[in-house]
């Protein structure tokens, strides 16, 4: 499915199933609802925002909006390859997991809450150009390879709080020199 507004908004609704599509862009909003999942490969909103909200799940591969992006699955997890808010928030909520599998970026707040788990392993990024970056996994872990904010950052976690370890450059060296026996000189001559 591709669906573009190249002057005003989108506004898909499927009250008994699912929404599914490979392009969905609008000059201003794109407003995405699906009773059971929201599986979309690219969404974006030239000047305006993006929300997208699944009775089940939300899958997102690329989602840009020039202000703020909304991203809730009531039953499931949601899932984000990369996603921008420019110049506006970010909110992620989930009735399991909030995973980003790449980079999610804001301009304003980021607020990600899985009622388990919130993942962002390797490689993926979190950045807030301009506030702070809020995660709470209600029952489960966080786990965070990279954040970066210009306010705070607070991670808070039913379980454990982990940060994926530094990728530490391995020195290349080579091996050390075969040991050589050198010989003793003769003992001394007993006089």
């Amino acid at each position: 499915m591709r669906i573009e507004s190249l002057a005003g908004n989108v506004t898909l609704s499927a009250q008994g199933g699912d929404i599914v599509g490979n392009l969905t862009r609008a000059a201003s909003n794109v407003q995405a609802t699906a009773s059971n999942n929201v599986d979309v490969t690219t969404t974006a909103a030239t000047a305006g925002n993006v929300t997208l909200t699944g009775g089940a799940n939300v899958i997102a591969a690329t989602t840009n909006a020039a202000q703020n992006v909304t991203m809730s699955a009531t039953a499931g997890d949601v899932t984000a390859t990369t996603v921008t808010a420019t110049n506006g928030t970010l909110g992620m909520t989930a009735g399991q997991d909030v995973i980003v599998l790449a980079s999610a970026t804001s301009g304003g707040d980021m607020t990600l809450t899985g009622q388990r788990n919130l993942k962002m392993l390797p490689p993926a990024t979190l950045q807030s150009t301009g506030a702070n970056i809020t995660g709470n996994a209600v029952t489960g872990d966080v786990d965070v390879n990279a954040a970066t904010a210009f306010g705070s950052i607070t991670f808070t976690a039913g379980g454990n709080v982990r940060f994926a370890p530094p990728v530490r450059a391995r020195m290349c060296r080579s091996p050390p020199p075969p040991a050589t026996s050198m010989p003793r000189p003769p003992p001394p001559a007993e006089t």
